[in-house]
């Protein structure tokens, strides 16, 4: 007889929900590098006609915060406090994911929102054929950002107040996608 992944998961889950509640009442520490998560999905009947590309024809949009936000949220919603340490650009995006997280009640004291820094944004688009097919395929992801590196400051700045708010957590989660809030030295 084969396992069931289903069941195998909801075993999981409720073995993860006891272990939370064991440790109730602590707090995670969690630094690493945020991002938005754009989707774009919709109907590709048509090819370009000057190049064998998809035209995606949209039809719905979302958003959500990525990387270690998305982290955060997650250890939210299962009850934990969560001392978030991470940055932000100061542009629409930034606000998207503080509004995310603010959205899931995750607290944003310890995030940095830096002026004239763009916010990471990975941005997907999925698309079918109308009629066709039901599942969507992703046709393609661009990724815009930052084209500097982040200050060496603020990612020490970020993993100071991680150390000192480690002496309140139970454990501590590190979210590094090289973009800059995790350095080399921050890591050790």
């Amino acid at each position: 007889m084969e396992d069931d992944p289903i069941k195998n998961r909801d075993e999981s889950l409720q073995r993860l929900i006891s272990l939370l509640r064991s440790i109730e009442g602590n707090q995670v520490t969690l630094i690493g590098d945020t991002m938005l998560d754009r989707y774009h999905h919709g109907f590709a009947n048509n090819l370009n006609s000057t190049a064998p590309v998809p035209v995606l024809k949209i039809t719905r949009s979302e958003e959500s915060a990525g990387a270690s936000a998305h982290i955060a949220i997650g250890l939210t919603s299962f009850g934990m406090k969560v001392a978030f340490h991470t940055c932000v650009g100061q542009d629409s995006e930034g606000d998207g994911v503080l509004r995310s997280l603010k959205k899931s009640e995750v607290d944003d004291k310890n995030i940095i929102s830096i002026p004239d820094r763009k916010t990471l944004t990975k941005i997907r688009f999925f698309g079918s054929r109308e009629s066709l097919l039901d599942r969507e395929q992703i046709l393609l992801q661009a990724d815009r950002g930052p084209n500097e590196p982040l200050d060496r400051e603020i990612s020490s700045m970020l993993t100071t107040n991680a150390i000192a708010s480690m002496n309140n957590s139970c454990a501590l989660v590190i979210s590094d996608y090289d973009k800059g809030v995790i350095s080399e030295k921050g890591a050790q």
